[in-house]
């Protein structure tokens, strides 16, 4: 589930991660951001390089920043100071899931940066728990509860090399 397609595997679930993060980066700069950095995943995980990849082709003119995460709390904790403290703020922040925003969220407020008047700040995934922070984070939605109801179902489409896969944004 959710990585790429090695030959030979059957049925496979995948989220587009390069366009839920050129859709939420497009999103970004549309809203007025200029300077988006990204907290990206490890640099050996399939997500991470295709949500990287998304996030460098939506950001167009913008300025890039990309700051090292492992898709931890403590990661995205540990780019918040660091973006804090930073003399050249972003104006936003676009985490490679929502784990590193809260973590990133939690270092921004305790450095007194206020989410979203001084840093707007958006994840990627829709944890439960991305609700109930505060401010609530802006997440792209995977909705993995809808996989497993599909994938009970049954439902799958053909792909061009003839395995059935579905497609979950």
């Amino acid at each position: 589930m959710n990585t790429h397609e090695p030959a030979g595997i059957g049925a496979a679930f995948v989220v587009d991660d390069y366009g839920g993060a050129h859709a939420m980066t497009t999103h970004l700069v549309a809203t007025g951001y200029r300077h988006i950095a990204h907290i990206r995943g490890p640099a050996n995980d399939f997500q991470s390089l295709e949500r990287l990849r998304g996030y460098g082709a939506g950001l167009g003119a913008g300025r890039a920043q990309v700051i090292d995460g492992d898709f931890t709390e403590e990661s995205g904790y540990l780019a918040g100071r660091a973006l804090a403290a930073s003399h050249t703020r972003p104006d936003a922040v676009f985490a490679a899931n929502d784990t590193m925003a809260i973590g990133c969220l939690f270092a921004l407020t305790e450095a007194g940066v206020r989410v979203p008047h001084d840093i707007a700040l958006a994840g990627f995934d829709d944890i439960p728990l991305a609700r109930f922070v505060s401010p609530p984070l802006t997440t792209v939605r995977v909705d993995v509860a809808r996989w497993g109801g599909v994938h009970s179902r049954g439902w799958s489409f053909p792909s061009p090399t003839g395995r059935r896969r579905a497609f979950i944004n």
